[in-house]
């Protein structure tokens, strides 16, 4: 078993909270979308001032989005064995097996973990907050997922 645990640095954190943004965005248009469209087939049949309506559902979208995705929930703990992978925050646990794991990056002082169709953005995993295990025993578990990530560079 191979354990990390403790509190992320600034670059894993600026990482998680960006992904959390855009899980947010999506979710709150998504939302929109689905109410807007009934809002404004009744309102084109009934009157127009139903419209009006939809400011108040855009305003239920946003406040439901930002109370469901909040910041305070970083992990702190992931666990993996031989089957699956643990993420664990304060108010959350994710569990994904590892046969879903579609790549893994090693941004240097941390891995990110991407899946095959989902978007979860609570696994990474700070290399020196490796409790359990070595990095070689995780590198030997992934070495076919394992990915080295290069900065694009600026053109002229």
């Amino acid at each position: 078993m191979i354990i990390f645990r403790g509190k992320l640095n600034e670059e894993c954190l600026k990482y998680i909270k960006k992904k959390k943004l855009l899980g947010a965005f999506i979710h709150c248009s998504v939302c929109f979308l689905l109410t807007a469209i009934p809002v404004m087939c009744f309102a084109f049949a009934v009157s127009y001032w139903c419209l009006l309506s939809l400011i108040f559902t855009c305003a239920l979208c946003m406040g439901i989005t930002s109370a469901d995705r909040s910041f305070r929930d970083i992990p702190t703990e992931t666990h993996i064995d031989d089957d699956y992978i643990t993420s664990i925050g304060s108010q959350c646990k994710n569990t994904v097996p590892l046969n879903e794991i579609l790549e893994i990056t090693d941004m240097g002082t941390w891995y990110k973990i991407k899946f095959n169709l989902k978007f979860n953005m609570y696994f990474v995993c700070q290399k020196d907050l490796l409790v359990e295990g070595t990095l070689d025993e995780f590198e030997e578990i992934f070495k076919d997922k394992l990915v080295v990530y290069e900065p694009k560079k600026k053109q002229k």
